[in-house]
């Protein structure tokens, strides 16, 4: 409850061309009557103290307990400030206490999720729901999401579920195997998962339900032509895949981040070893099983509730593609992309011997003025 203070003045009022000002960028912005605490109470203290000492007819023992009051009300609302900052810390700690004991690489997400307080929940999903802030693009440019996005094809983490074709496209073979012509769209396809994978540190992305409408939507922004039924994009080549794939990434894009991308999507087109077993479906012996697992995970992305659509319907004629192009033709594309990231790297390169821009040092001017 806020106690009030009888003056024996009128307090004065914060007007328009009061004087006060907020640097805003390069621009300085009058503030008015706008409200803000930053702002406004500066404002008011000098200018209560100013009348206190100035004020005619006031003894000067009652100057003295009005500005015992006033330093009073200051000291109270800093301990405000600092129990705010107290009750922050707090929840990081409370939440470091329940988190003991539990593996964050093998935890389910929905139980991590369980275990944050309704602020810290509500953070986490203002970033899913806003992928491209600066936020977002901070944590990706720091040291620490190499630890926190583990792509299960290179961690060998949990994977997602191999789509179930159906009979007739595993008996009657889609006629564009014949040929290589939606390779590269493959390619782009994986571009985009990876990507959006590091994005969302989610792998697979199937596995968190609560951000599934955020990975359709970013998948649909990077290769718009899956969800576009009636789209024929057939790319030409492997570097046209790649620009129209990343010319739709949120910019700003540092090579070493293109090539984190591309280095896991190559990972993810190279062949592997096959051990012949009884599996359950074909696909799970086939060489490109981790392109496969990764076409299957968006099928289950796109596909909520297990309902078939026609993006579900165009993964699984890629799928099909994939496992039955030839051996050949594939090699083209990971002989290529190979290529295409031995150029990255070179640019990674230059751009680490590149002489360190002198940046201007930074304004320590106050944010207030008073003219």
């Amino acid at each position: 409850m806020r106690k009030q203070l009888i003056l024996p003045f009128n307090a004065p009022s914060l007007r328009e061309g009061s004087g006060v000002t907020i640097e805003a960028g390069r621009e300085s912005v009058a503030c008015g009557m706008c409200g803000h605490s930053q702002c406004s109470e500066p404002f008011y203290k000098t200018e209560v103290e100013s009348e206190i000492y100035l004020s005619e007819g006031v003894k000067a023992e009652d100057k003295a307990g009005m500005m015992q009051i006033l330093q009073r009300f200051e000291e109270e609302a800093q301990r405000d400030e600092e129990d705010r900052e107290d009750d922050d810390d707090g929840d990081d700690d409370d939440l470091a206490k329940r988190l003991e004991g539990i593996d964050l690489d093998t935890a389910n997400p929905a139980t991590i999720l369980s275990l944050l307080s309704p602020s810290q929940r509500q953070a986490f999903e203002q970033l899913v729901r806003n992928p491209h802030s600066e936020k977002v693009k901070e944590l990706l440019d720091s040291d620490k999401v190499g630890s926190v996005a583990k792509l299960w094809w290179e961690d060998e983490g949990r994977m997602p579920e191999m789509i179930v074709l159906p009979d007739g496209l595993m008996k009657s073979p889609p006629p564009a195997t014949r040929g290589s012509s939606l390779l590269f769209n493959v390619f782009a396809i994986c571009i985009a998962y990876t990507s959006v994978s590091l994005t969302l540190l989610t792998s697979p992305l199937s596995i968190v339900p609560n951000s599934l409408g955020t990975a359709r939507d970013l998948i649909s922004q990077l290769i718009p032509f899956l969800s576009n039924h009636k789209s024929t994009t057939a790319f030409p080549s492997i570097g046209s895949a790649w620009l129209d794939v990343v010319s739709r990434l949120p910019p700003p894009q540092s090579s070493t981040h293109l090539r984190t991308v591309l280095k896991s999507t190559l990972a993810l087109l190279q062949p592997t070893l096959v051990t012949l077993s009884d599996m359950p479906s074909p696909l799970e012996c086939s060489p490109r099983r981790r392109t496969l697992l990764a076409l299957s995970d968006l099928s289950q992305v796109f596909g909520e509730g297990g309902k078939a659509n026609h993006v579900t319907k165009k993964l699984a004629f890629y799928a099909a593609f994939v496992y039955f192009v030839g051996d050949e033709a594939w090699s083209v594309l990971v002989e290529g992309v190979i290529r295409r990231l031995g150029e990255i790297e070179k640019e990674v390169e230059e751009d680490e011997h590149q002489a360190p821009i002198r940046r201007k040092p930074m304004d320590t001017r106050p944010l207030i003025q008073e003219l």
